[in-house]
C-alpha cells in the first residue's frame, strides 16, 4: 500500500516559489529546494516532476495570485483613476518591503531565452495584466477621467512599463525616489490634458 503525502502541496510549492524568487532558477539547486521545501528529493520528483516542472508550477501559482490581486483592485470601489492609483500604491508598498521585484519579471530577466514553457507562461500573464489595465483605462476614458487622445491599450502599455520599472528598480538600493517619480508620472500621464 502506497503511503500518502505527509505534506501540503500548496505550502511546499510556495516555499519553492520563494526560493526561486530569491535565487532565480539557475542558482536554486535541488538540495536548496529539498532544504527549503522540507521534503525529500524523490517527493519533489514524484509530486512535481523535477526542477523545471516545479519552477513552472510555482510560476503559475504566483502569476494566478498576482492577476487575481490586480483584478481585485481594478474591480474595487472608486473611479478608474483611483483604482489604478490604489494598485500602484500597493505595488510601491509591497516592493519597498520585499525588495525582490516581481517573480514574473525576474523570470523574464533570468530565463526568458532559456525556457519556452516559462516564456509562454510569462507572455500569458503579461497579456492578462495588459488587458485588465486596458479595460480599466477604457472605462476611465468613457467616464472622462482619463485622457482620450490616446488609445486605452497604448496608455496601458505606458502604465505597465512603470510597473516593470518599479519591479526592477526596487532590487537596487536607493531607488525609492525614482520609483515614486516613475509611478507618479505614469498615473499623472493618464489624466486629461
Amino acid at each position: 500500500m502506497a503511503r500518502g503525502k505527509s505534506f501540503n502541496e500548496e505550502q511546499v510549492l510556495d516555499k519553492a516559489r520563494d526560493l526561486f524568487w530569491l535565487k532565480g532558477y539557475e542558482a536554486a539547486s535541488m538540495q536548496d529546494l529539498v532544504d527549503s521545501m522540507g521534503i525529500n528529493r524523490q517527493s519533489i520528483y514524484d509530486t512535481f516532476g523535477g526542477k523545471e516542472k516545479l519552477f513552472e508550477k510555482a510560476l503559475i501559482r504566483y502569476q494566478q495570485q498576482s492577476v487575481d490581486f490586480l483584478q481585485s483592485i481594478l474591480s474595487s470601489e472608486g473611479s478608474a483613476l483611483i483604482r489604478l492609483g490604489r494598485f500602484i500604491e500597493n505595488l510601491r508598498i509591497q516592493r519597498a518591503a520585499d525588495k525582490l521585484g516581481c517573480f514574473t519579471i525576474n523570470t523574464i530577466i533570468d530565463r526568458e531565452s532559456r525556457s519556452a514553457p516559462a516564456t509562454k507562461l510569462v507572455n500569458k500573464t503579461v497579456n492578462k495584466i495588459r488587458s485588465a489595465l486596458t479595460d480599466c483605462i477604457a472605462e476611465g476614458q468613457k467616464n472622462g477621467e482619463i485622457r482620450s487622445d490616446k488609445k486605452a491599450a497604448d496608455l496601458a502599455d505606458i502604465f505597465f512599463s512603470a510597473i516593470i520599472s518599479t519591479n526592477i528598480l526596487c532590487k537596487i538600493p536607493g531607488n525609492d525616489h525614482s520609483i515614486e517619480t516613475i509611478t507618479d508620472f505614469a498615473l499623472n500621464s493618464l489624466r486629461p490634458l
